[in-house]
């Protein structure tokens, strides 16, 4: 599962125009002068490169530890430099630590840390685009670990945010057989996966979320009447993959499906899975192979049929 370290900076709490009190005048008390703000820096090669840019949010949940202040949801501003700045500057408490969570994209979540059942639906059609379905959570991890640091001792040093994947990445190639099919008969073709969960229940302190919601179809890839494509890869809640199925719908009114067998087991969160698909004409045969995004390959082959 990729990892992203978010870094927790300090901001010069000296603000030449207000004194201590009146820049604290806005919080609970008891707080201090020790600021708390927001930065980052992709130590790997991930989508942050070009989601974490210029002007992107990004939800940060700040509540003391064994105290009563909930700094609520804050948004943070990220900047070119890989900064991210909180505005107002939040401030840490006189003595308590701090848990710190974290959300991308914004405002998908909610303002409640609380909340245990959330719900967030993915869309139906994901051809336009499936980015804004995906969701990153964050907590602190200790540096060169996956060791979650929830609660933070008051410090001014830098703390270190790590970010997972709670949905499941899926993407297909749709690819003619050897001989009889043509690109002129793929041209207007809808594939889509049936049976899907779309909601995704989430429990915003641990990340941890639930399928749900009425079993429906997400369009997932098509080709226009000049044969042109769009989409191929979608964001799903993970779930089991048993009844589902990948229906491949032609303009001319053919329709071929691959149906998931309980042994194709589930799709998982923070993984993703490339499945090929192959339309032939001699048997009607379309195969699917699985690449989980961690490691291993599980193949998956096996006949579309006819409905």
């Amino acid at each position: 599962m990729k990892i992203y370290r978010f870094y927790i900076l300090g901001i010069a709490a000296l603000l030449t125009a207000c004194s201590a009190s009146e820049q604290h005048e806005a919080y609970d008390t008891p707080l201090s002068d020790l600021p708390i703000s927001l930065g980052f820096e992709d130590i790997v090669e991930t989508r942050a490169v070009s989601y974490f840019d210029t002007n992107a949010n990004v939800d940060v949940f700040i509540k003391e530890n064994n105290g009563n202040k909930n700094y609520g949801r804050l948004v943070a501003v990220a900047a070119a430099n890989h900064s991210l700045t909180l505005s107002p500057t939040q401030y840490w408490p006189a003595e308590n630590g701090i848990n710190i969570y974290s959300w991308y994209p914004s405002g998908y979540v909610g303002t409640n840390i609380d909340a245990t059942d959330v719900t967030f639906t993915v869309a139906a059609d994901q051809t336009g685009g499936w980015t804004t379905n995906d969701l990153l959570f964050g907590k602190p991890v200790r540096v060169g670990t996956t060791t979650a640091a929830n609660p933070i001792d008051r410090t001014g040093e830098v703390i270190t945010l790590g970010y997972n994947h709670v949905m499941s990445k899926v993407s297909i190639t749709l690819n003619k057989g050897e001989t009889g099919i043509t690109d002129n008969d793929l041209k207007g073709v809808i594939v889509s996966m049936t049976s899907v969960l779309p909601d995704a229940e989430l429990n915003l302190k641990t990340g941890v979320i639930t399928s749900s919601g009425t079993p429906s179809a997400l369009i997932v890839y098509k080709r226009n009447d000049s044969g042109v494509a769009s989409g191929g890869t979608w964001i799903m809640p993970p779930q089991s993959l048993e009844g589902k199925a990948m229906r491949v719908a032609l303009a001319n009114g053919a329709v071929y499906s691959y149906i998931f067998k309980n042994t194709d087991g589930m799709v998982e969160a923070g993984k993703e899975y490339t499945y090929t698909l192959t339309l032939k004409t001699t048997d009607i045969e379309m195969s699917a192979t699985v690449r989980p995004w961690e490691g291993g390959t599980t193949a998956i082959i096996g006949d579309a049929l006819m409905p």
